[in-house]
């Protein structure tokens, strides 16, 4: 049985842990080892589970971002009215809308909001890249079973690169060698 669940946690353990090191992490495991398909093969549905639970975490912090950056805009456009209708009594709404774009921590709570959005998409580019990498395993393995990798496959000038030829060809072509 191999032991693969400890390389790389699916959750952080503290709320301080750098999602950009866990990034890195899983991006570092999107090699692939030729040399241990069978490793590579049994690990790859539980790294793109735990890459999907991470992309999920970050959706889910980015849409609280946003409904709270809508928040504090809301409340600041209802404090800009109120000053507003005290002093003078009328304001525009494109009038509030450009006073609240302007204010600092409308600003900040933005700049928070569009870094996060960055880092989901990076997150879900990531996990495409997982299942690209499913993808790429099964023609892999497939490669391996027609032992294009292998040497002693390959003979000179007989009568068996022929033999070896059409057997290859075939199961390119996902069909089962016929019996010569």
């Amino acid at each position: 049985m191999l032991n693969f669940k400890n390389k790389i946690r699916a959750t952080p353990t503290t709320a301080m842990e750098s999602t950009d090191k866990k990034y890195q992490e899983f991006r570092e495991r999107l090699k692939i080892d030729r040399d241990s398909l069978d490793e590579e093969v049994s690990q790859q549905p539980f790294l793109l589970m735990q890459v999907s639970e991470w992309y999920s975490g970050m959706v889910s912090r980015r849409d609280k971002l946003k409904e709270e950056t809508e928040l504090l805009a809301s409340k600041l456009s209802m404090k800009i009215r109120e000053q507003k209708s005290k002093s003078d009594g009328r304001v525009t709404d494109k009038e509030v809308v450009n006073r609240v774009d302007l204010l600092p921590e409308y600003r900040q709570a933005v700049t928070k909001y569009h870094g996060v959005s960055e880092e989901t998409a990076k997150w879900f580019y990531l996990r495409e890249a997982f299942i690209s990498k499913g993808y790429m395993l099964r023609e892999m393995c497939n490669l391996f079973g027609s032992q294009y990798w292998s040497k002693s496959a390959v003979t000179s000038g007989n009568a068996g690169d022929s033999v070896v030829s059409h057997v290859r060809r075939e199961t390119m072509r996902g069909a089962r060698p016929k019996t010569l």
